[in-house]
């Protein structure tokens, strides 16, 4: 996994925060009888990782042309919405872009799914 996160940090020349790295070295999870039970949310896979972010990057994001090369989209929900992290602070919030929602960049607090990445995990296992 650490391979997959300097291949990720260098082709995007991105740092990922320690918060998320951690929980992508530790995936799968204890507290989880299925370890793919959140494979979506929390995706792990280099492929998936680096063309979603890309496609992102230069596409925009649901008919709009911006997706700030700060945001990285870690996850799905399989109906259009991303699941990402903010990469311009230490910022340690989860936040959902929504394409049945205006996506204002500027504006992500309206976006924040939850505070921190435990909060996250342990909100998608219980779905």
């Amino acid at each position: 996994m650490k391979n997959t996160i300097n291949t990720i940090n260098n082709a995007f020349d991105i740092e990922l925060p320690s918060f998320y790295t951690d929980t992508l070295i530790n995936y799968p999870f204890p507290q989880s009888d299925d370890p793919d039970r959140i494979e979506g949310e929390l995706v792990k896979d280099l492929d998936w990782l680096i063309k979603t972010n890309r496609k992102l990057r230069e596409d925009g994001f649901c008919y709009q042309d911006h997706w700030p090369n700060h945001f990285f989209a870690i996850g799905f929900d399989g109906f259009g919405n991303y699941y990402f992290i903010n990469l311009s602070q230490e910022d340690t919030s989860i936040y959902i872009a929504d394409h049945e929602e205006d996506f204002n960049h500027k504006e992500i607090s309206n976006m924040e799914l939850a505070s921190n990445i435990e909060e996250y995990i342990n909100d998608c296992l219980e779905e």
